[in-house]
């Protein structure tokens, strides 16, 4: 058996990125695609850094957690984050920050927080930003100012009209569109990012996403409105390790039958990281490396899957050597292949890791 440990704070200050030396240092959780987690390179934080420390009032940051861990480290009362992902709130709280809420801004506005600066970072679709846009409008004063990361007009062919229907959306709500600035964003690439462009065999440019960032001013007060939200498939998570591992909350088609059922992709990874991909509705089991599977039993892999549930690999193999004998076969079985799946995922976050030492 593979044993690979990792020291939460090993080379954390020989690291150059960031947000790669807060997640190294266990600061964040590893990203997951179904979070749509990207997270900003040194100079986009470096440049809302700037903006926070000149802005009087609040700050707050709406799915931007590198944004906040650097405002929050020496202006912790001037910013506050909204994020989904409770597993954030949770890392971030155990590591001393505060003023965290967790929240989905599409099913729920927070309630209005008065603050100057707005600082946004929807997934790139257009229901996610119209949502984060009402959730900054709705958190901003009279006279704030909303930066958002847009996609930028070549990411797709329909970008242009989904740009212009939001701009005019804002401008019916409330705000004015001060400007877009190209290429005013960039990110740098997720672990789940790296194995799509590793397994389809693309060559890997460290970096490479930028995104548009618009500005906003606010001139009315957000009015409440009832407006359709996308559905979200509900996920159960566990962590295997630095593996977030989703779990699809499915109707148990074989009981029993909780081994991982690979979907025929090189390496098991999903080829995409798009939501608009056909398959993507299909997958019971995702890894936070972007692999993807079917499970006759997701039920019974959650049940398993917790009992496995460990903060190291030591700890993940011994629990896995140890199963109890109220687990059948077919869950041994399961266990091993979670046990790899972590084994593996860790290889491939280090050689993340290694792209910025």
């Amino acid at each position: 058996m593979l044993q690979t440990t990792t020291n939460p704070t090993r080379h954390a200050n020989q690291i150059r990125s960031f947000a790669m030396k807060q997640w190294e240092a266990g600061a964040l959780p590893t990203p997951h695609l179904l979070d749509g987690t990207w997270w900003f390179d040194d100079e986009t934080v470096d440049f809302f850094q700037h903006l926070i420390e000149n802005t009087d009032g609040l700050t707050a940051c709406l799915g931007t957690p590198s944004v906040f861990l650097r405002a929050s480290r020496d202006l912790p009362s001037k910013v506050i984050l909204i994020d989904k992902d409770p597993l954030l709130r949770q890392v971030l709280l155990r590591h001393g920050h505060q003023n965290v809420i967790t929240a989905d801004l599409q099913r729920v506005c927070p309630l209005n927080l008065e603050v100057d600066l707005v600082i946004a970072d929807p997934p790139w679709y257009e229901n996610e930003m119209n949502s984060f846009l009402d959730a900054a409008h709705a958190a901003a004063k009279v006279g704030a100012t909303i930066l958002m990361s847009i996609p930028p007009r070549e990411t797709r062919s329909t970008i242009e009209e989904e740009r212009l229907r939001i701009f005019e959306r804002a401008t019916e709500a409330g705000l004015i569109l001060r400007g877009v600035a190209c290429g005013g964003t960039r990110y740098i690439c997720p672990p789940f990012e790296h194995n799509v462009l590793r397994s389809m065999g693309e060559e890997f440019i460290r970096d490479w996403r930028v995104g548009d960032l618009a500005k906003f001013e606010v001139i009315q007060p957000k009015l409440v409105c009832q407006e359709p939200v996308l559905e979200i498939g509900e996920w159960d998570e566990i962590c295997l390790a630095r593996t977030r591992l989703r779990l699809a909350r499915r109707p148990t088609l074989e009981r029993g039958q909780t081994q991982l059922l690979s979907m025929g992709w090189p390496e098991d990874v999903f080829p995409s990281c798009s939501r608009r991909h056909p398959l993507r509705g299909c997958a019971d089991v995702w890894t936070s490396g972007n692999r993807a599977f079917t499970c006759r039993d997701t039920s019974g892999l959650l049940r398993l899957a917790l009992h496995l549930q460990s903060d190291s690999l030591d700890k993940l193999g011994r629990k896995v050597a140890d199963l109890p004998a109220s687990f059948s076969q077919e869950d041994q079985q399961s266990a091993h292949q979670l046990l790899r799946l972590a084994q593996r995922e860790e290889q491939e976050y280090e050689a993340v890791r290694q792209l910025y030492v």
